[in-house]
């Protein structure tokens, strides 16, 4: 292979890496990796030092000493500097750091995550996570996987392209696409690019071939009619009474990338196990999850995250209780408006207790913002203690 692998091409012929070689690549490569899944075989070690070039720049695959058989056990692979770029979240984290044990089974999921994080050095041409020094790599990585970090995007590199990348590497495998519907995505996206190249002569062996790709045709014609709501409609499908809830939850995790409300809901469903998925999941994890998730979402200022992350706070649930800190993030969601936190805050104030001092005028103040926003409980609380709205 006379052109060496993928990041040394990209490296000594960055001038020939425009998006028509970019997608020819990554549908050779996508198209390869579909191959074995269809021959149940999984690589097992899918980054761009074992994507080869020969002299006709066509790409091959190579280095199948860690592939298994999709039921095979799992052979177990520490994350290294160059292959902890590409380890999917569920085995990047499971490494048990003493024993070096692997608790999660690679399956075709973790090797799409691999996938879009090649497709993102692809369109960036330089390693996932360059920025870090090789001293801090193993742990700088690890901790932003466990932050739930998203690699960034420069600018020019098409929605078509950010899109596969950004669904390809979602925290949550079962939300991750199919190699066949990448392989889809990237043949619909060589189109728009095939009149600046010869990408037509090659595309026809695609169309010929992707309807066996991957699964039958049956579950081919799905990945066509799975619909994703916009976030306004999967709130109206999780608030009414016999709304999808389902759908709501899969539409949550679809924009979670990007929208902050989104993510937000991801969370409240972690905490209320709305869906069958997360029911397989014991309380205590869906708990810290979901807390995690309202701490990001509430530090983005999200008001809603606010008054759950404090609720959290101020009960221990899922973190170590910190009535103070739980009072600063109330009041962060309070001051945008949010009744429920006014509500709270008024009740701890007007009580005191909980390391909250005793301030009745303080507590009237909220509880009666809270009453004139119609707060059913804070205009109880006002009827009670006299304090008139």
């Amino acid at each position: 292979m006379e052109l060496g692998n993928l990041h040394e091409y990209y490296t000594n012929y960055k001038d020939k890496m425009n998006w028509e070689t970019k997608i020819r690549f990554a549908l050779d490569i996508c198209c390869g990796i579909s191959y074995l899944n269809d021959c149940q075989i999984l690589h097992h070690d899918i980054q761009s030092a074992n994507i080869l070039v020969n002299i006709n720049e066509k790409i091959k695959i190579t280095n199948f000493g860690s592939s298994k058989k999709f039921y095979d056990l799992t052979r177990n692979i520490s994350p290294n500097i160059e292959n902890v770029r590409y380890m999917a979240p569920e085995k990047l984290l499971s490494v048990d750091n003493d024993t070096k044990k692997e608790k999660v089974p690679y399956d075709s999921k973790c090797e799409i995550y691999s996938v879009g994080a090649l497709l993102w050095e692809i369109a960036e041409l330089k390693k996932p996570h360059s920025d870090l020094n090789k001293s801090e790599i193993l742990v700088g990585i690890r901790n932003r996987v466990t932050e739930r970090y998203n690699l960034p995007f420069s600018d020019g590199i098409p929605d078509d392209w950010k899109n596969l990348v950004i669904t390809a590497m979602l925290h949550e495998p079962a939300c991750r696409p199919k190699i066949s519907k990448i392989c889809h995505k990237l043949h619909k996206l060589s189109k728009n690019y095939s009149k600046f190249s010869t990408l037509d002569d090659c595309t026809e062996d695609y169309d010929e071939n992707l309807s066996s790709i991957d699964d039958n045709q049956s579950t081919m014609t799905s990945f066509f009619t799975i619909t994703i709501l916009t976030v306004e409609d999967a709130i109206r499908a999780h608030k009414s009474k016999n709304g999808n809830k389902q759908l709501a939850w899969q539409s949550f995790k679809y924009h979670s990338v990007i929208d902050i409300y989104a993510k937000y809901m991801v969370g409240y469903y972690y905490y209320h196990e709305e869906v069958p998925e997360l029911q397989k999941i014991s309380k205590d994890e869906r708990v810290r999850i979901a807390v995690e998730i309202f701490k990001e979402t509430a530090d983005k200022g999200n008001p809603s995250a606010q008054l759950r992350y404090g609720i959290c706070l101020w009960q221990g649930e899922g973190i170590s209780a910190n009535s103070f800190e739980a009072l600063k993030y109330l009041k962060l969601s309070a001051n945008q408006g949010n009744s429920a936190a006014m509500y709270v805050i008024g009740k701890a104030y007007l009580n005191g207790g909980n390391g909250i001092e005793q301030d009745r005028e303080r507590g009237a103040k909220y509880l009666k913002e809270a009453a004139l926003k119609n707060h059913l409980k804070a205009k109880e609380m006002c009827t009670k203690n006299n304090i008139v709205f």
